[in-house]
């Protein structure tokens, strides 16, 4: 029986995705259990830079981004967006496995980057000379 787990920074854009996809992704889970391929469009793409990476029906405008084990059925969700960007994120990310954390990174493999971002949006920057401090009230 394949099973489907969550990336962890996946819990926090889940919680800010729209009511009607929320509902849509809990049904995919039971989907998935019930029939791995079958109504649930899995797709592998052409020349991704992670050969793992599949990417899941949501609904007719969303995508979820898979991350396929090596062996077994125990697959891993690891984002959910609009199609073309979904499509466009899975052909440029690949999963690495943190040794130092043992978790699943996931990063561009751009040659242009210094710093490939992981997985979750990485936050914005603070101008120079502010500090946090500089937002509070009195």
């Amino acid at each position: 029986m394949a099973t489907l787990g969550i990336h962890k920074d996946f819990l926090l854009e889940f919680a800010k995705l729209e009511k009607p996809v929320q509902k849509r992704v809990h049904e995919v889970f039971d989907k998935f259990r019930e029939h791995r391929h079958a109504g649930l469009h899995l797709e592998k793409l052409e020349n991704p830079r992670d050969s793992r990476i599949r990417t899941i029906r949501i609904s007719k405008f969303m995508r979820g981004v898979l991350l396929a084990p090596d062996s077994g059925d125990s697959f891993l969700l690891l984002k959910v967006m609009a199609h073309d960007d979904a499509i466009a994120w899975a052909l440029s990310h690949r999963a690495t496995v943190n040794s130092a954390t043992q978790g699943i990174d996931c990063a561009t493999t751009s040659p242009w980057s210094k710093q490939p971002p992981t997985c979750t949006t990485p936050r914005p920057r603070r101008k120079a000379g502010s500090s946090p401090m500089s937002r509070t009230r009195n």
